[in-house]
């Protein structure tokens, strides 16, 4: 979801982690380290395009995570020294590896109470 004030542009990821303390906006975090977003028919277009490229634009987000609703499928971006890179996982048995949170967790178990994916 997304909502435009004057030529700001404002969006809700459906995950997303800040570890800066120093946030005193109750209303909008303007420093995420990990955003993720589910995928779904309506949503995915904007959320590889346009997201993708408001998202990679925030100084300090180091990870961008798409995960796919109706089937195995996750494709995480990662900031690096280098620029922005993806790892795409399709396995049951891939690991999901969130550097920035210090998480990681198989497919399999994501996507394990996802009815009819598994």
């Amino acid at each position: 979801m997304y909502y435009s004030v004057g030529n700001d542009v404002f969006y809700y990821p459906d995950v997303m982690v800040a570890c800066n303390d120093s946030d005193q906006n109750a209303y909008v975090e303007d420093q995420p380290t990990l955003i993720a977003e589910v995928l779904s028919p309506t949503t995915e277009a904007r959320d590889r395009m346009e997201k993708l490229a408001a998202y990679t634009a925030i100084k300090g987000l180091k990870e961008y995570v798409l995960i796919h609703q109706d089937k195995i499928a996750v494709d995480l971006y990662q900031s690096t020294d280098s620029g922005w890179e993806i790892i795409r996982l399709k396995q049951e048995t891939d690991t999901l590896l969130l550097h920035s949170i210090g998480f990681s967790v198989t497919l399999r178990e994501l996507y394990e109470d996802v009815v009819g994916v598994l």
